[in-house]
């Protein structure tokens, strides 16, 4: 958490914080196995954190973005299996949609 205030004490602009996953931040730190979401950031974490930006975004994959991660997407030979795993496109988009929101209200 030092780091973490550190950095957003430095800044010199607002700073906009994103939390963007297949699922919403864990309650605990603790991980089984290494996977797409975040790792070692925990809700209370993003919520004591929160105090010093000027927004916290969460932004959590629905049913729709999990079962198609790559309508839109393009690739070459073998890459399609990879994506699979990574956030979609969908799930980037309207994380920017969210963030923009806020953006324009600075």
């Amino acid at each position: 958490m030092a780091r973490m205030r550190s950095l957003l004490n430095r800044a010199i602009c607002p700073v906009q914080l994103l939390w963007i996953g297949h699922g919403p931040p864990a309650e605990t730190g603790y991980c089984r196995e290494l996977g797409p979401d975040p790792l070692f950031v925990t809700k209370g974490m993003l919520e004591e954190i929160a105090a010093q930006a000027a927004s916290l975004t969460i932004c959590v994959t629905t049913r729709e973005e999990q079962e198609k991660p790559t309508r839109g997407m393009f690739f070459g030979l073998g890459e399609e299996k990879v994506a699979w795993a990574l956030l979609g496109p969908d799930i980037h988009l309207r994380a920017a949609r969210d963030l923009s929101e806020k953006i324009l209200k600075l």
